[in-house]
């Protein structure tokens, strides 16, 4: 565990009340990502996307949480980009005897252009999700790392996203244990602290 929290761009959070945008599903880790990023100073804004109506209860969970934490709360509609950039491209790759991989597909293209173009739109610099990982940054160039907790890690999930995307990127869930997440959501009294209302994976990207 540690109580650095950054992108890589070794920024202070105390000095100046740096802006960020979560993505948040309701779920445990990207709950319990709030409270950690408001505990190192950042003033935090939340967004939940709605990708087709089986997203609804996590728009729903999202909502609920972002009230009991005061959080404001952006709510998406990405059903359109969903449509074009996930399933239309599973289906021609399922169609041309290609393995068609929608979690790959799903991870950079819409979520997390999503939260950059959500992030721009309300002037806000910083992005962060609750996946377990880490990135760092070398000689400028940022790179994603495993995550704390080796049984959680989900590196994998953020290959192929951009050096734009990666210098905006916190991910301060990838520095605790999953049992110092619900506990943290367990202190905040956090709706879903008992359990994971989202996928278990860190709950911002859906896995297929």
């Amino acid at each position: 565990m540690t109580d650095e929290i950054s992108t890589g761009s070794s920024f202070g959070t105390f000095e100046t009340q740096d802006k960020i945008l979560v993505a948040l599903s309701g779920g445990v880790d990207s709950s319990a990502c709030i409270r950690i990023l408001r505990d190192q100073g950042f003033d935090v804004q939340a967004v939940v996307f709605r990708f087709s109506p089986a997203h609804e209860t996590a728009v729903k969970a999202a909502g609920a949480v972002a009230q009991q934490m005061n959080v404001p709360l952006t709510v998406e509609d990405c059903t359109g980009h969903f449509e074009r950039e996930v399933v239309d491209p599973f289906c021609a790759r399922h169609c041309s005897g290609r393995t068609a991989n929608s979690c790959a597909l799903h991870g950079p293209h819409a979520v997390f252009a999503g939260l950059v173009h959500t992030a721009d739109r309300l002037g806000i610099h910083f992005i962060a999700t609750g996946h377990y990982a880490r990135i760092v940054e070398e000689s400028g160039i940022y790179s994603v790392r495993a995550a704390l907790s080796a049984e959680c890690d989900q590196s994998n999930l953020l290959d192929g996203l951009s050096q734009e995307i990666l210098a905006r990127l916190c991910l301060p869930v990838g520095e605790f244990e999953k049992e110092d997440i619900r506990a943290i959501a367990a202190e905040a009294g956090l709706l879903h602290a008992a359990g994971n209302a989202g996928p278990s994976h860190g709950d911002a990207i859906p896995e297929a």
